[in-house]
């Protein structure tokens, strides 16, 4: 990552060896303690005396870090302007992805779309973030889209994502045992922050397997007893993931993590 790389002196400057060093050990500090803004600071302050002066990370890759944090604060706006000043710099692909994140939760989802496509579709857009196209074709409710990708495409996802996408179809269709199939699958995130047992847990609630639902949540399991029986809709299902129409508000919520 970035951020933990190590700065490090470059041979060949002709900006003084103290200097440099100076301000490589004033951005390691700050990177550090991500305070991205200073250390962009600190740079544009060095390059208005030192115009060769040089560094690692890349400024394109620190304005990267800044508009993530942005993202995680949910100052979207400010992520938006970071995100692109890193593309505007020379940095592709991650980028890209975060960008459209922050345009989802502007309530700019063609944007986003737009965005995406045209990077999915010169290959630009890393391979490990495929699947945020297809997110967004389904929060767009294009589902003939993302069957037709799946299609003609799949090579463009890796093995994780084309269980997601066809776990998804398949509650699209309603048909929900085929959704857990694929979705049991999924070992790890699709995207980054996403929550692959939200998405077990939700169609396990749809074939009523509640205890395992319970289990997978880590709330043990509600079954009949001497005393009493378990009640056929537990109260762990009132749980905030399952509030609201929970395929729609979760996809939303991991295109947005």
């Amino acid at each position: 990552m970035a951020k933990k790389r190590l700065l490090k002196s470059i041979p060949g400057s002709s900006v003084s060896l103290s200097s440099q060093d100076k301000l490589q050990t004033q951005l390691q500090t700050l990177l550090e303690q991500q305070k991205y803004r200073q250390a962009l600071d600190a740079i544009q302050k060095a390059q208005r005396s030192q115009p060769d002066v040089k560094f690692t990370p890349s400024e394109a890759e620190i304005w990267l870090l800044r508009g993530k944090q942005e993202v995680d604060e949910g100052e979207f706006k400010l992520a938006e302007k970071s995100l692109n000043r890193s593309l505007e710099l020379g940095l592709t692909g991650e980028p890209y992805y975060w960008l459209a994140k922050s345009l989802v939760a502007l309530d700019r989802l063609d944007d986003a779309i737009a965005l995406i496509r045209s990077v999915f579709e010169d290959g630009s857009l890393p391979k490990d973030y495929s699947v945020c196209y297809a997110k967004l074709l389904l929060l767009k409710g294009d589902v003939e889209a993302v069957e037709q990708l799946l299609k003609k495409q799949s090579k463009r996802f890796p093995a994780a994502q084309q269980h997601w996408i066809r776990g998804v179809l398949a509650l699209k269709t309603d048909d929900p045992e085929a959704a857990l199939t694929s979705f049991q699958k999924v070992k790890q995130p699709v995207t980054p922050g996403d929550r692959p047992i939200v998405w077990q847990v939700y169609t396990q609630q749809l074939l009523g397997e509640w205890d395992a639902a319970a289990l997978r949540l880590g709330l043990g399991m509600q079954t009949q007893t001497m005393w009493s029986f378990a009640p056929s809709r537990p109260t762990y299902t009132q749980h905030p993931i399952f509030s609201g129409s929970l395929c729609c508000n979760t996809l939303r919520q991991d295109i947005r993590r």
